[in-house]
Parts: structure tokens; sequence; C-alpha cells
């Protein structure tokens, strides 16, 4: 099997996806829905085509990554041909990532690849990197959302679609317009925080993520508060570049601390562990290089005693590819769903990812990522074709 071709549709997202309101109970959160994605194809002489979302600012970029290096090469030896486009470490200690290309192309790259190397064996993807389960419990991933009446009635709604867990991102997260986000305190995180746990109680499992825009003194104060209250996990707190400060955090909180989603170099995450700096690995997989990475990070963990959640917040295709990784592992705990759900969908992809009446998700049963792709709906959707 050899690659022959690369493109990328741009597409245009329906406004309504069947019939689904994804801004219901939430008109001022965001992220909203998607305007524009692009499809990425890597096709095959023998008609097994791979497929991936990605950015559509990202087309051009991709395409040319996969002509300049892709092109003529077999999917089956995606390690040894993407193994260069990884950081790796120089005599002099530096790492840097080779010919320039940005590592989430190459996991864009990668997913593809797998999408193809699993049609070609007729087996998901979580098959061929060992199974360990087939169903996972879901959270509802809160939009980010200014005032407290409107996290409330968005949590609720989150609670009516089934979901036994909820991820609180709170009114000053740096996802907020910045002219919105000056006016707002850390004192409304909390006066929210404290809102969500008294409907919760103790039926429904929280989590809090205020991405990343604390400075120590208020994560510390944050922190001790959402402990009080019994929430499971405290993610992103700070920086994740402040190493000496979430180690402090973590030593002085007893609720995990969760970092990595931002960084976009697998070997950035020994400094994590080192440092002491986090309680629970994260990642978006494609930042840091594709599935392969991912399982990566994930025996990385596990040989440090540690729990990975992969990020699987996102388009349909981020949703499959993240959700065959979890499948491959044991030390995570939930699926990060968007929410309401159907949030990202589009019509162009034929499969959806949904909790069960118990707030579960199930392995995929289609060979690949797990998703097929409607050619009708994507001629229907495409603006633009990138070659």
């Amino acid at each position: 099997m050899k690659i022959t071709g690369v493109q990328v549709n741009i597409c245009e997202a329906e406004e309504k996806y069947k019939g689904i309101d994804r801004m219901r109970s939430c008109p001022h959160g965001v992220p909203g829905p998607l305007k524009t994605f692009g499809l990425a194809t890597i096709f095959t002489d023998e008609g097994i085509n791979g497929f991936y979302q990605i950015r559509a600012k990202d087309a051009h970029l991709f395409v040319e990554f996969v002509k300049n290096f892709l092109l003529g090469t077999d999917p089956f030896e995606k390690d040894r041909i993407l193994g260069r486009f990884r950081p790796v470490t120089r005599r002099g200690g530096e790492w840097f990532p080779f010919h320039g290309y940005p590592v989430r192309v190459v996991g864009y790259a990668e997913c593809c690849l797998w999408d193809i190397i699993g049609k070609a064996l007729d087996k998901p993807v979580y098959k061929l990197l060992g199974q360990c389960r087939d169903k996972i419990p879901a959270y509802a991933s809160s939009k980010h959302i200014p005032t407290v009446k409107e996290n409330i009635e968005h949590f609720k709604d989150c609670i009516s679609e089934g979901f036994r867990a909820f991820k609180l991102h709170p009114p000053s997260t740096n996802w907020i317009d910045p002219e919105i986000r000056r006016k707002i305190s850390w004192k409304l995180d909390l006066q929210v925080a404290r809102e969500i746990k008294r409907l919760a109680g103790d039926d429904v499992t929280l989590l809090y993520d205020p991405v990343n825009t604390y400075d120590r003194e208020i994560a510390l104060i944050v922190g001790k508060e959402i402990e009080s209250l019994g929430f499971y996990v405290y993610e992103d707190p700070m920086p994740t570049s402040d190493i000496e400060g979430n180690a402090k955090l973590c030593a002085d909180l007893k609720i995990p601390i969760m970092l990595g989603e931002q960084l976009d170099d697998l070997y950035k995450y020994a400094e994590l562990i080192r440092g002491q700096a986090t309680d629970i690995l994260r990642c978006v997989l494609e930042r840091i290089g594709g599935i392969t990475s991912a399982m990566k990070l994930a025996h990385l963990a596990e040989l440090h005693a540690m729990k990975m959640e992969p990020h699987s917040f996102g388009t349909q295709a981020t949703q499959f590819a993240h959700l065959q990784v979890m499948l491959a592992m044991e030390n995570n705990d939930f699926f990060e769903s968007p929410v309401p759900q159907g949030t990202f969908d589009t019509d162009v992809i034929k499969d959806t990812i949904r909790i069960d009446k118990e707030g579960f998700v199930h392995a995929p049963e289609k060979p690949g990522l797990g998703f097929e792709v409607d050619e009708k709906k994507l001629k229907e959707r495409t603006v633009k074709i990138i070659r």
C-alpha cells in the first residue's frame, strides 16, 4: 500500500445539526458552534483513505507536509516516517522539531494514517492498540459563561441529558472575551462553584477548570475552597510553564491538580513529572504528534502511578481519536464531552458519540477511527478544496 495523494475540503458547517440547538440554555457561552472546518484526506493506491477534521487555517500546511514527506510511503511504516518530526534530543541537551512543521500537523497526519491502517485491517484503532475496556463514563464539559444564572441553567440542562459528572469552566477563564473578563472577579467563580455544588449534591462528580487563568495566590484560595466543596479535580489552575508554582500548589492541596493540555511537545511532560508539578497528566493528542504519542504519555503516567486524561473536547474526529486511546488504557477516568451534545457535530460525518442512560460512552465498532464520511454531504458543504 502506498500514499498517492492528499486534499483538504474547506467546509461551511450547517447552522443547525439535526435540530440540535447548539447554544441551548447558554446563549452567551463560548465556544460556539463550528462555522468552518477542514476535512483532511490522505489517499492510497488501494482506495483505502484516511480522514481527519483539522483547522481550516492549517489546510495548506497539512497538504504541503503530506506532499513533501508522505507521498509514496507505506502508511504501515508511519512510525519510521513520522519519527523524524517528533522533537529529538541533541547532544547539547536541546530539543528541536525537524523541518519547522508544527507538531499538530504531524498529529493530523498520524491520525489519518491510523484511520487507514484500521480500515485496511478491518479493526477499530483501539483493538490494534490493545483494548482494555468497552465503555467509559463521560463528563459534560461546560461552555465558558460569564454569569451565575446562565451557568446554573447550563448545569441543569447537562444533567437532564443524563450526565453524572460535570466540569465547570468558571466565569473568569481565558476563553471569555478580555473586555468582559476584566470585570469578572475570581470571587464570582467561587459563587458559581458553590451554586453548582448545591445543585449537584453528592450525586454528580464535579471538576473545575479555570484554563490557566489564576496567579499563585488566587489559585491557592480557589483550590482550598473547591477542595472543601468536594470537587474531584482542579485542572490548569495556573500557567503550565510555572513549574515551581504548580508544584507548590500540588503540595498545599489535597485535590488533584491536572496539567498538560497546553503542551505541544511530548518531551515537556518529563519536566512536569520531575518537578512534581502535577498529579494527573493531560494532553490534546494532535498537539503532541497523534495517537502514538498519546499512548506513550499514557504509559509514562502509568509508570509513575499517575492518571492521564486525554482531552476529547472538540470535533467528531477529535472525539473519536481520543476515545480510541482511552479504550486502550486503564489509567484515565472520564471522556470529555462537549455540551449540549452535538455542539460541534456536522452531517459531513455520519457517526457521533453520545452517552447512554447511565452516562457512559461506548466503543465504536467501525474500523479505523470509527467514523464514516458522508460523501454527498461533504460535496454540499465544501466551499474550497486544497490540493
